[in-house]
């Protein structure tokens, strides 16, 4: 009798996403990982998970599934910037530079980088995200892409730039911590009336943060010096448990 082929969370992710693909009629390109893939079994202690892949088409080489020669936010060239120079990857940059900091990680940030869960909430690449095609089917698959994943690693961090993946692992993290209400913090970002979330599921060192910041590639905070004592006060809370 032949032994049962186990396939990993990463493998079965990736199959999942590419029958959605397909399936929903996506013809823009999709992205998973932005790290190795080796981050899903190594019970990263932090995540950073973005919208969607952006643009109108999909580099040939800029891997789908995940990123094995450097984090994506390093390691390509985005549009006409120089390769890591993109205005959204020099905050993602500057963003885990920070988080180095301060949690005394001292490889740095890019090493960071390399170490956290960092993805796509929806894989499927559109324009903007108000212009993704089927988009409430699209949603519906992000979270059943995301429930599994989320049962195999468990972050002490989550960062998210958008308003559904912040409401989403809200609910993954209240379902699976309900006897603790969350406690959350809205806190000024320095960008007018602009406001980060903060919210911290379960007690002590076993709770996880979820962290909503504005989309970073429109609201650079880490590029206006007015914004720093706010953004450093955002990541102090956040990391209280790092």
């Amino acid at each position: 009798m032949s032994a049962a082929i186990t396939t990993s969370p990463f493998e079965q992710a990736v199959a999942d996403i590419d029958r959605a693909y397909a399936s929903l009629g996506h013809t823009l390109g999709w992205r998973f990982l932005c790290v190795s893939k080796r981050v899903l079994e190594s019970n990263p202690r932090i995540a950073l998970i973005t919208a969607n892949p952006g643009g109108k088409d999909f580099p040939l080489d800029h891997p789908p599934a995940s990123c094995e020669n450097g984090c994506a936010y390093v390691s390509e060239t985005w549009g006409t910037a120089k390769r890591g120079q993109h205005k959204l990857q020099k905050q993602v940059q500057h963003l885990f530079e920070a988080l180095a900091t301060k949690t005394k990680f001292k490889r740095g940030g890019v090493a960071l980088m390399e170490d956290s869960l960092i993805a796509y909430y929806i894989p499927f690449r559109s324009s903007r995200l108000a212009a993704l095609p089927r988009k409430k089917e699209s949603l519906n698959f992000a979270r059943s892409l995301w429930a599994p994943l989320f049962n195999q690693v468990r972050p002490k961090l989550i960062i998210t730039i958008d308003p559904s993946a912040f409401r989403y692992f809200g609910e993954l993290l209240q379902f699976s911590i309900p006897m603790h209400p969350p406690q959350h913090e809205a806190m000024q970002t320095g960008w007018g009336a602009y406001t980060a979330d903060v919210s911290r599921y379960g007690e002590g060192p076993s709770g996880t943060t979820l962290v909503r910041l504005p989309h970073l590639s429109t609201f650079q905070l880490f590029a206006r010096p007015e914004c720093a004592p706010f953004v450093d006060a955002i990541l102090t809370s956040a990391c209280k448990r790092l």
